[in-house]
């Protein structure tokens, strides 16, 4: 990852100029990093840093929100602290994944507080933005959304569709990226040799 986010410093282009398994988020807030603090092993630890921090942030909203217990809530973030940032100091595609996870809950329970549609769509965006950073995560992410809203006969089908519309917007972003940086074919082919050959 460290390699290639400097190749994107230098002008290259991910699935275009060279091949990548994962989706390229992880690549991209890397290179930002090495182009705001130099580019280092060093800049990359303390963007993790600054994303553990985050979801540290984010886990203890996600927690009191529901709970309104600052106990349940420190305990949530301790587990993670133990879990993550004490071991994992390096960028690696979960640990940016988690954050955008965290984020897309907290929206959705702001939703649940507020009834606020426009949490949902911001929420649906954010979830797509899991799948740019780790591809697997972000299409699991859509799993207890759905289940969410169809299963609980209170809600409302028109409440799934604010978020799956937000999810829409992402993927058309990012597939307008791809067009953008004329990547789509190496993406596809990345996609296809990487996972489908492999199985």
């Amino acid at each position: 990852i460290l390699h290639n986010a400097q190749l994107i410093l230098e002008g290259q282009v991910p699935y275009r100029d060279f091949r990548f398994v994962y989706t390229p988020g992880s690549l991209l807030l890397t290179a930002l990093s090495f182009k705001l603090l130099g580019i280092s092993i060093l800049s990359s630890r303390i963007l993790m840093i600054i994303l553990s921090i985050i979801s540290s942030v984010l886990i203890y909203k996600c927690v009191q929100l529901p709970t309104k217990n600052k106990l349940y809530s420190t305990i949530a973030v301790l587990i993670y602290i133990a879990w993550g940032p004490t071991h994992i100091n390096f960028s690696w595609p979960i640990m940016f994944a988690i954050p955008s996870a965290l984020l897309t809950c907290y929206l959705a329970l702001k939703f649940l507080e507020t009834r606020k549609s426009y949490y949902l769509f911001l929420s649906g965006i954010i979830a797509f933005s899991v799948f740019v950073f780790k591809q697997n995560f972000g299409i699991a992410i859509l799993i207890p959304f759905v289940a969410f809203f169809l299963i609980k006969s209170s809600r409302q089908i028109k409440y799934l569709s604010y978020f799956i519309y937000g999810y829409l917007w992402g993927a058309i972003g990012f597939i307008i990226y791809l067009l953008l940086t004329s990547s789509v074919a190496g993406f596809i082919n990345d996609f296809y040799f990487f996972t489908i050959k492999r199985i």
